[in-house]
C-alpha cells in the first residue's frame, strides 16, 4: 500500500528532469525568438535598402541610354505618335518587361508651377487605364524625395501613396550634353512585390523558428537526460529500498559526484542487509525463548489446575472463538456497557436450566471481565456463543498483553492485576468457570469462559449477589 502511495505521488510530482528542460526550453526559445525578431526587422530594413537601390540602379541604367535632346522635343501629346516618343517609349517598356517585380516605369519634368511636375513618356501601353500622357500633371508636394533629383540618384525612404497606389519609387535624372538636367525617369515597385517580399522572409523566419525550436528540444533533452539519468537511477534505488529490496544495487559510471553517491547508496544497502539479518537472528532468538517460556508456563499452569485453565496461542484461540453458535455479542466501550454486559448473559440464562446460585456466578464472571476490559483495555468485545453441553463467553480486549512472569498470581489471587489488560477479577473467573482458555500477546487479550448446563452440585460454593 505505502509502495502505490509512493508511486502515485511520484507521477504527480514533476521531476528534475521536466522542469530543467522547461526551463532550458523556455529561456533559449526567448532568446531565439528575441534574435529571429531582430533579425527579420533587420532583414526587412536590409530588403528595403536593397530594393532602393535596384531602383536607382535600374533609373540609372534608363536615365543614361535616353536621348535628352529627344526628350526636350516632346511637348504636347499631338508628340506621342512621333519617331522620339515612340523610342523612348519602346526603351522603357524593354526595362519593364525584364523586370517583372517593376510597376511603373516614366519619365518627368518640372513646369513653371510650384511642385507641379509633368508626364512625358510613360512606359504603359496605349490602352491602358494607368497610361499618363504627355503634358499630364503631378504633384510632387508631398513627395520630399523626387525634388532632391537634382542632387544625383534617389529613391523613396517608404512607400508612397498617391492615385495610382502605394509604391515605393527610385529616381535618376536625365542629363543632355551640357550637364543640364531636363527631366527624371522614375521606376516604381508595388505594394504587391514588397509584399511578396515581406512574406517570403517572415515564412523563411518562421520555418528557421520552428526547425530550431525542435532542435532545441532535442539538444536540451540530450543534454539534460545526460546529467538528471544518474539522479533517476538513484531515485529508483532509493524506492526499491523503500519498498524492502535491499538487493537492489544502482550501477551509475559518472566519474563525478553521482557515481559518489550511487556506491554509498549501495554500501549503505549492504549496511541495512547486514542489520537485518542481525535483527532477523535476535527475533528468532527472540521468538524461541517467548515459545520456550510460553510452553512451559501453559505446561505448568493446565497441570496445576487439572485442565482447568489453558493458555493457548492465536491459532488454537481461533478455533475455539468460532466453535458452536453465536446467540449475541456486543461493543463494550464505557463502563456503562458493563451493565448491559450482565443483562445479555441474564436474558441468555433465563431460557437454560442453570441454578440461580449458578447463574450468580456466572454473572459475576461476567461482569469482572466487562469491567477489566474499560479499565485495562479501554475498549472490546463480548460474545455468548452456545454449545452442546455449555455456554461459552468470550472477551476481546485491544491491550498491551499480559506479563508471563506474573500470569500465576493473577490467576491464583483474588485482587492482583498488572493493569496491562485483565488482571483484576481473574480469580473468580478461575473460580466460577468450568474451563477457562486465555491467549495473550501484544496485540490485545482473549478470554473464554466455558459452563457448563449442568452445574456441579456437590461444589461448596457460595452465593455471590449481584
Amino acid at each position: 500500500m505505502r509502495g502505490g502511495n509512493l508511486n502515485e505521488t511520484t507521477q504527480k510530482r514533476k521531476s528534475i528532469e521536466q522542469k530543467s528542460i522547461g526551463v532550458v526550453y523556455i529561456t533559449i526559445s526567448f532568446l531565439l525568438t528575441i534574435n529571429l525578431l531582430i533579425y527579420y526587422f533587420l532583414f526587412q530594413y536590409y530588403m528595403k535598402e536593397n530594393i532602393k537601390h535596384q531602383l536607382r540602379d535600374t533609373a540609372i541604367g534608363i536615365s543614361s541610354i535616353i536621348n535628352a535632346d529627344e526628350l526636350i522635343q516632346l511637348r504636347t501629346k499631338i508628340d506621342e505618335s512621333s519617331e522620339e516618343y515612340l523610342k523612348i517609349k519602346d526603351i522603357l517598356k524593354k526595362f519593364k518587361v525584364a523586370d517583372q517585380n517593376i510597376r511603373e516605369i516614366y519619365t518627368m519634368r518640372k513646369t513653371d508651377e510650384k511642385d507641379i511636375w509633368e508626364f512625358i513618356v510613360d512606359a504603359e501601353d496605349k490602352d491602358s487605364k494607368e497610361l499618363s500622357h504627355i503634358g499630364d500633371l503631378y504633384d510632387v508636394s508631398n513627395n520630399i524625395e523626387i525634388k532632391k533629383f537634382y542632387y544625383g540618384t534617389i529613391a523613396d525612404d517608404d512607400l508612397v501613396n498617391d492615385e495610382w497606389g502605394t509604391t515605393i519609387s527610385g529616381y535618376a535624372p536625365i542629363k543632355d550634353n551640357k550637364g543640364h538636367v531636363v527631366g527624371i525617369v522614375g521606376v516604381d515597385i508595388g505594394t504587391k512585390t514588397f509584399a511578396i517580399y515581406k512574406f517570403n522572409m517572415l515564412y523563411a523566419t518562421l520555418i528557421i523558428l520552428f526547425v530550431s525550436l525542435l532542435a532545441t528540444i532535442f539538444i536540451i533533452k540530450k543534454i539534460v537526460g545526460y546529467y538528471t539519468t544518474p539522479i533517476n537511477q538513484i531515485i529508483y534505488a532509493i524506492n526499491k529500498v523503500k519498498e524492502g529490496n535491499l538487493n537492489y544495487r544502482v550501477s551509475i559510471k559518472t566519474n563525478d559526484e553521482f557515481e559518489d553517491i550511487g556506491e554509498a547508496l549501495n554500501s549503505t544497502a549492504d549496511i541495512l542487509i547486514n542489520y537485518q539479518k542481525m535483527l532477523e537472528k535476535s527475533l528468532k532468538v527472540e521468538r524461541e525463548q517467548k515459545e520456550s517460556i510460553f510452553k512451559v508456563y501453559k505446561d505448568v499452569i493446565y497441570s496445576v489446575t487439572q485442565g482447568k485453565f489453558n493458555l493457548i496461542n492465536n491459532e488454537v484461540m481461533f478455533e475455539i472463538v468460532n466453535e458452536g453458535v453465536s446467540y449475541n455479542e456486543m461493543e463494550i466501550e464505557s463502563s456503562e456497557k458493563v451493565a448491559e454486559a450482565r443483562y445479555m448473559m441474564n436474558s441468555y440464562l433465563v431460557k437454560d436450566n442453570y441454578t440461580v446460585q449458578s447463574k450468580s456466578h456466572i454473572a459475576l464472571c461476567v461482569s469482572e471481565a466487562a469491567t477489566n476490559v474499560i479499565k485495562h483495555a479501554n475498549s472490546g468485545a463480548m460474545q455468548i456463543r452456545q454449545l452442546k453441553d455449555y455456554v461459552r463467553v468470550l472477551f476481546k480486549d485491544k491491550g498491551q498483553g499480559m506479563d508471563f512472569d506474573k500470569l500465576p498470581k493473577m490467576i491464583f489471587l483474588n485482587g492482583f492485576s498488572t493493569k496491562l489488560s485483565m488482571g483484576y477479577g481473574f480469580a473468580i473467573i478461575y473460580k466460577f468457570a468450568d474451563k477457562v482458555y486465555l491467549s495473550t500477546s501484544e496485540n490485545g487479550t482473549i478470554v473464554v469462559m466455558d459452563f457448563l448446563l449442568q452445574y456441579r452440585s456437590n461444589e461448596e460454593e457460595g452465593v455471590y449477589e449481584v
